[in-house]
């Protein structure tokens, strides 16, 4: 952790100012793609509130800091970029204060700063990009420290600082066909201000419980090497994209997911919309540890199933959803490396860590262009395990409804690139939790309010 930005700052500024020193360049040179390099940003600030049911602690946070981004132009193809996030925090509940009915800690708040350091004051920092990419027509191999958006690894990008990870990363294009493949030894997952190994990465977030309801211990018992990555693309039209991928976690658990996507045009503008997805997972070894209170995978075998259909204009989207997880064990996926990705995921809720669950879902979002607003309603209701049955609830969350409502504010003018997001959820409880509040906090009889503000640049 890096307890002031400034010599970040001054060091990417220095390095894209001085390249703009000398007035004649030869263009082939290292020089000039220094010179043609770009600075670029995004300047954030949030705040988050979670209201509790009656008796419990309700929380809130507040921060600012955002990203800089400096990449060089091509010199024969290569590229180097350095970028840094940073966080100042504004106000906020004592998160290192556990609520003490439940000795829960906060839960949504803490990933707004450093849950590593829950009363941290000062600003934070980190280097969050430092690679080396080679780009051949559209092609591009990236080594080091980047951004990545896939089905299982993913940015999560909702909070001051997205996730980061490091590795070697290719994105191949051949006509029809794309093929991601990687290879991952270190992750800085969001709300950290840290590098990790991808085992050190496990457990930072709540554990859970294990499968006979004792307490998840595998932070800091894991043994891996690293994740490797192949994603395989198709698309032989505008209306057709079908996607295989598979994530191979050494030593953990293997992840394969299957997808098609199918737009039916249904006069200008409208398309019918149907898509499928099959998810499956198997253990690898011992799944992390020979020890059943230490491992992290202990399911023999997952089966998920998805489907969704809706219809879309160029300013309206109606989607329902379904999504089915097997009874054969808890589908695993570590929250420190992002989001899942169900069709029927809805903001500040995952299935993740769940067996025998049934999931229905429906939003509908509407664009107003002409207002610069674009407004989304989303419902779930979610068929969950027992709280009590530990072999297939992970996190004790019971059954429960979800509602959503996003509201996004493009501004005009001067400051055109200046986005104001708000963020309204609530959960209710609809399965039983037996009077024991730690099944209730942060998970149910609860609602959540987030106002996001984001003014990215240079202005597009």
């Amino acid at each position: 952790m890096m307890r002031s930005p400034h010599g970040l700052f001054l060091m990417i500024l220095f390095f894209h100012s001085a390249a703009f020193a000398q007035e004649k360049e030869d263009t082939t040179t290292l020089a000039f793609s220094i010179r043609q390099g770009r600075l670029q940003g995004n300047f954030r600030s949030a705040l988050l509130m979670t209201n509790n049911a009656p008796g419990l602690t309700d929380y809130q946070v507040a921060a600012t800091g955002g990203h800089l981004l400096y990449q060089t132009g091509s010199f024969k193809g290569l590229r180097l970029a350095a970028g840094i996030h940073f966080t100042f925090p504004v106000f906020s509940s004592d998160l290192s204060k556990a609520d003490p009915v439940t000795s829960a800690a906060s839960r949504y708040e803490s990933t707004l700063l450093d849950i590593t350091h829950p009363s941290e004051k000062r600003g934070l920092a980190m280097i969050s990009v430092l690679n080396l990419s080679w780009h051949w027509k559209q092609n591009r191999i990236t080594m080091g420290r980047q951004f990545l958006n896939t089905p299982f690894i993913n940015m999560q990008d909702n909070r001051i600082q997205p996730n980061s990870v490091e590795g070697i990363y290719t994105d191949i294009r051949l006509k029809k066909w794309k093929v991601e493949a990687g290879w991952l030894y270190r992750i800085a997952p969001r709300g950290t201000m840290h590098w990790y190994s991808v085992a050190g990465s496990m457990g930072l977030y709540p554990r859970g419980s294990n499968s006979d309801g004792s307490r998840g211990d595998y932070g800091g018992n894991i043994r891996t090497k690293g994740i490797a990555l192949l994603g395989v693309h198709f698309k032989p039209g505008e209306n057709l994209h079908l996607q295989v991928w598979e994530q191979y976690a050494d030593n953990l658990f293997n992840t394969m997911l299957v997808q098609g996507d199918y737009k039916i045009p249904s006069g200008k503008n409208n398309r019918w919309l149907l898509s499928l997805q099959y998810i499956r997972q198997d253990i690898i070894n011992e799944g992390g540890n020979p020890d059943p209170a230490k491992t992290y995978f202990s399911s023999n075998k997952v089966n998920i199933a998805g489907v969704r259909t809706g219809w879309e204009s160029k300013t309206v989207r109606l989607l329902l959803n379904y999504t089915r997880i097997g009874s054969g064990g808890r589908f695993a996926m570590p929250r420190e490396w992002g989001t899942e990705p169900f069709f029927t995921f809805l903001n500040r809720e995952r299935n993740e860590g769940a067996g025998d669950v049934q999931a229905v879902s429906a939003t509908v979002k509407k664009e107003f262009p002409k207002q610069r607003i674009t407004m989304e309603l989303g419902y779930g209701r979610y068929f969950m395990p027992d709280v009590k049955q530990y072999a297939l609830n992970k996190y004790g969350l019971s059954s429960y409804d979800h509602t959503k409502i996003t509201i996004d504010y493009v501004c005009g003018g001067m400051l055109r690139n200046l986005k104001l997001s708000a963020l309204y959820i609530y959960k209710g409880e609809k399965g039983n939790t037996y009077g024991n509040l730690k099944y209730v906090i942060n998970k149910v009889n609860m609602s959540h309010f987030a106002l996001i503000v984001n003014y990215p640049f240079p202005a597009k």
